[in-house]
């Protein structure tokens, strides 16, 4: 999966394979946060890594139980404000494997 996130002048925006991950159902999984976010272990991206193990294909109950691995792991450590993630995740969402992690580079926005 190509997880994609661009944190640019206070919008963020994610992806996974081109199409945009929405944060309202992870949120009615578990409340962490309004946003995502990464780079830093806080309530953005524990709220990122639920949503992505939800999409990944895990139940619910083991994305809230290893969200906070996979943010320790592999969230909070993407710090760019632009990222290209290519990670492989278990149904389960209890294994994952990071391929690569690259910056990506945003251009500045024209006023």
């Amino acid at each position: 999966m190509i997880i994609r996130g661009i944190r640019k002048q206070g919008r963020i925006t994610v992806t996974i394979d081109g199409q945009s991950l929405d944060v309202y159902p992870s949120q009615q999984v578990r409340h962490h946060s309004q946003e995502f976010n990464w780079s830093y272990s806080g309530s953005g991206p524990a709220q990122l890594a639920l949503a992505i193990l939800l999409a990944a294909g895990a139940t619910k109950e083991n994305a809230i139980t290893y969200h906070q691995a996979f943010k320790s792991e592999v969230i909070a450590g993407l710090k760019e404000d632009a990222f290209e993630l290519d990670v492989d995740i278990h149904p389960s969402g209890a294994l994952w494997k990071v391929k690569s992690v690259k910056a990506l580079d945003v251009a500045p926005i024209a006023h």
